[in-house]
C-alpha cells in the first residue's frame, strides 16, 4: 500500500503494536550484533553529533547500545529497549535503560539529542510515535530518525512489493522524506534535513552477491527463501525450517536516509497550518487501519 499524498508505503495486513513489543521482548541479544560495525547511519549521526558539546542523548531502540558506547563521555546516555537480554548488555555499556517502550519515560524528561535508528519501520502509527519521541526532546534539541527510504528508484521504479527492505516481515512502515517534511509544517516546526545512504558498506564481491540475491528474489520468493533454506541448513542455522524470513540486502543500494528533525517553531505560523501536511498524517493512520487490503 502507499498513500496518495506523501508516497509513504505500508505493509497490510499487520499486528497489533503490542504483539511486536512481545516479540522483540523474546529477540536475541546477537541477532543484529554482526554488522553493526558495517553501518553508515552510526557514522553519519556521530558526525553530526562531533559538532555538539554534549549534553543528554536518548536512543529509542538502542538493543545493545553499541552505538551509544561509540560516542564520547561529553554525552549522558539513556536508551529504551524492549528485549530484556539486550537491555542488560545495554547497561553493561553504560546505558541508563529507561524502559521497554516510550511511554513507560517520565513525561517531564527532556533530552538534547533523541535518537531512532532502524526503528520508525517497525511501528503501526508513525505519528503517535514521532510525537512521542519530540515530546521528550529539549528546545532547539535534535530527533534524528535512520530508516529505509522509499523515494529510492530501484524501490521505487523497479522491484517494488518485491524490494528486499519489504520481505522483512516485521518492517511496516516506509515514510517518505515527503511525509516528514509535512508532518513538520502541520506541527508548526522548520523543514527537516535529509542525508541519504546506503545501509552498510560492503566489497563489490559482497554486493554482487546481493544483487543475484535480489534478482533471485524478485522473480520468484519461493525460489530464493527455497535455496536460503539450503544455504542455512548447510551452515547449521537452526532457522533454517523458517519459511517466512526475508532477502537481506542492506548496502546494495542508495535506499535508506537520515532524518533530522530540530524542535525550533517556524516563524511562518500560516506554514504550519497546510493542509496537506494534516492530509499525508491521516493517510498514513487511515492505510494502517485498513488492514483488509492486499499489502501491494
Amino acid at each position: 500500500m502507499h498513500c496518495l499524498d506523501c508516497n509513504s508505503l505500508f505493509r497490510s495486513p499487520i499486528l497489533s503494536q503490542a504483539e511486536y513489543i512481545d516479540l522483540y521482548q523474546n529477540a536475541s541479544d546477537t541477532l543484529w550484533e554482526w554488522y553493526q560495525d558495517k553501518r553508515n547511519d552510526f557514522n553519519i549521526i556521530s558526525g553530526l553529533l562531533s559538532k555538539i558539546a554534549g549534553g543528554k542523548i536518548l536512543d529509542i531502540g538502542c538493543y545493545s547500545g553499541l552505538f551509544l558506547k561509540s560516542l564520547p563521555a561529553r554525552f549522558e546516555k539513556f536508551g529504551i529497549e524492549p528485549s530484556g537480554s539486550a537491555s542488560l548488555i545495554a547497561q553493561s555499556n553504560g546505558v541508563n535503560i529507561l524502559g521497554k517502550t516510550c511511554t513507560q519515560i517520565n513525561p517531564d524528561q527532556r533530552f538534547d539529542i533523541v535518537v531512532a535508528i532502524d526503528v520508525i519501520e517497525h511501528v503501526t502509527d508513525v505519528n503517535e510515535f514521532i510525537g512521542n519521541a519530540l515530546r521528550h526532546v529539549n528546545e532547539n534539541g535534535l530527533l534524528i530518525i535512520s530508516t529505509g527510504n522509499p523515494d529510492c528508484i530501484f524501490w521505487k521504479k523497479i522491484f517494488k512489493a518485491k524490494f528486499w527492505y519489504n520481505s522483512i516481515s516485521e518492517h511496516l512502515t516506509f515514510p517518505s522524506f515527503k511525509y516528514f517534511a509535512c508532518y513538520c509544517k502541520q506541527v508548526g516546526l522548520t523543514n527537516p534535513l535529509q542525508f541519504r545512504f546506503s545501509y552498510l558498506k560492503c566489497s563489490f564481491g559482497w554486493k554482487l552477491m546481493l544483487c543475484i540475491s535480489q534478482i533471485i528474489f524478485f522473480i520468484s520468493p519461493a525460489i530464493f527463501r527455497f535455496f536460503e533454506r539450503i544455504r542455512r541448513k548447510m551452515i547449521g542455522r537452526a532457522d533454517w525450517l523458517n519459511h517466512e524470513f526475508g532477502l537481506s540486502a542492506g548496502g546494495l543500494f542508495t535506499d535508506h536516509h537520515l532524518i533530522v528533525i530540530k524542535n525550533e517553531k517556524d516563524g511562518d505560523p500560516k506554514k504550519s497550518r497546510r493542509r496537506r501536511g494534516l492530509a499525508c498524517q491521516n493517510r498514513l493512520v487511515r492505510n494502517h487501519e485498513e488492514t483488509g487490503k492486499d499489502g501491494k
